[in-house]
């Protein structure tokens, strides 16, 4: 007994088989849209490095201000008086001419507002042969430096601390409120200057690199044009066998 071929079948053209095609096509142009998303993204972060970069700049050359008689914008120059704590802490993970080291961290507390800021104290070579260790700087100081927002940074393992060193992996918000339990202000200053004499090795230089956002995105419409093309070629090959049949 024969059972009636089905459709498909009798057109030489399986149903899986148009499915699927339907399939790669929807899966390449979700690829493509990502592809371009991802480079424009890249375009406008490159866009955002050069602002940071220009307002860094012109924010240098500018007066210091008041810390706390002014409502400072990120990477402005602040003058500030106030009390170092004896406590102090080494950030690792800190370059310096291609070097690595720490950058050391202390509390300076605001003698009207009795609130504390953390302020980053120059840059110390790392040692591996001996502790790496920091003599805190006490007392009455005045300090002029650059100031920005503690932010915090959801990749960082906020649990690795060597409490015997005191070294911390980074700064982050939800690491420094571990340090102290008095509230602390929003801003972390990098100083440049204490009682006028300078940290030289101590200079704030944030990261306002663009050039590497422009190659991602170039990368990105790279990888949009190869599959565009590798599509194209897959249509014409498929178009030219099925003329030949």
């Amino acid at each position: 007994m024969q059972f009636p071929a089905s459709s498909s079948q009798m057109d030489g053209k399986p149903t899986y088989k148009k499915h699927f095609k339907k399939f790669l096509v929807c899966f390449v142009v979700l690829l493509l849209i990502i592809c371009v998303r991802a480079g424009f993204w890249q375009l406008d972060r490159a866009d955002f490095k050069k602002e940071q970069a220009a307002q860094f700049n012109q924010s240098q050359l500018e007066k210091p201000q008041p810390f706390f008689n002014s409502n400072p914008e990120d990477y402005k120059k602040i003058i500030i008086k106030g009390t170092l704590s004896n406590d102090a802490w080494l950030i690792d993970n800190q370059l310096q001419n291609k070097k690595a080291g720490f950058k050391q961290l202390q509390l300076l507390t605001h003698p009207n507002t009795n609130k504390k800021i953390f302020v980053v104290l120059g840059w110390q070579k790392k040692f591996y042969d001996k502790p790496n260790k920091y003599q805190a700087i006490t007392g009455d100081v005045t300090l002029t430096g650059t100031i920005k927002t503690i932010s915090s940074n959801p990749y960082l393992d906020i649990t690795n601390i060597d409490s015997h060193q005191k070294i911390l992996p980074g700064i982050d918000k939800r690491l420094l409120s571990q340090l102290t339990t008095s509230p602390f202000s929003q801003y972390i200053i990098y100083a440049h200057n204490i009682n006028s004499t300078m940290i030289s090795s101590n200079s704030m230089t944030p990261n306002f690199d663009h050039n590497k956002h422009l190659g991602y995105a170039f990368q990105w419409f790279c990888f949009a044009f190869m599959l565009l093309a590798y599509s194209g070629y897959l249509i014409l090959s498929s178009n030219k066998k099925a003329n030949y049949k």
